[in-house]
C-alpha cells in the first residue's frame, strides 16, 4: 500500500475523471462536483490528508450534508464512500475500512390513501362515455 498524505481534496479531480471513463453522465458528476464543492467543503474534511481521515469524520459530512435536503446527507456520505472506494482501489492507504461506514437512514414519506368514500367518489367522476374514461375506469 501506498501511503499518500495527498490533501483528499486534491483527488477529487481523479475521481471525477475515473468516474467519467466509468461511462457516467454529466449530470451526475455535476452532483458529485456539488456536493464535493458544498458539503465536503463546510466540513472537517475539507482540509484533512487522507492518512487523517478517521470513521469518525462521517458524523459531520452527515450534518454538513442536511443542508441539500431530506437526502442530502445520505447523498454525502454515499459519495464520501464511493471516492474511499476510489482511493483503497487506486492503492491509496485508507486509514480505516471504509466499507464500515453506514449511509444514514431516511424516513419513509407517510403516504395518504383515498378511504373507500373517497374513491367511489374519485371512479365516479370518470367519464365512462370516451374510450379513455372507460380505460380508466378499468385501470382504477
Amino acid at each position: 500500500m501506498v501511503f499518500n498524505f495527498m490533501m483528499l481534496k486534491d483527488c477529487y479531480s481523479d475521481f471525477l475523471a475515473y468516474k467519467k471513463k466509468q461511462g457516467h453522465a454529466d449530470h451526475t458528476l455535476g452532483e458529485y462536483r456539488h456536493f464535493m464543492d458544498g458539503t465536503f467543503a463546510h466540513c472537517v474534511i475539507k482540509d484533512k490528508s487522507i492518512e487523517d481521515l478517521r470513521l469518525t469524520d462521517v458524523a459531520d459530512i452527515i450534518d454538513a450534508g442536511k443542508v441539500h435536503g431530506e437526502f442530502g446527507a445520505q447523498r454525502s456520505v454515499s459519495l464520501f464512500r464511493q471516492i474511499l472506494r476510489f482511493l483503497d482501489e487506486r492503492g491509496d492507504r485508507i486509514p480505516f475500512n471504509w466499507m464500515l461506514i453506514k449511509l444514514p437512514h431516511v424516513s419513509e414519506k407517510e403516504q395518504d390513501f383515498f378511504t373507500p368514500l373517497e374513491f367511489e367518489n374519485f371512479i365516479a367522476l370518470i367519464n365512462i362515455n370516451t374510450l379513455y374514461g372507460l380505460r380508466d375506469r378499468a385501470l382504477y
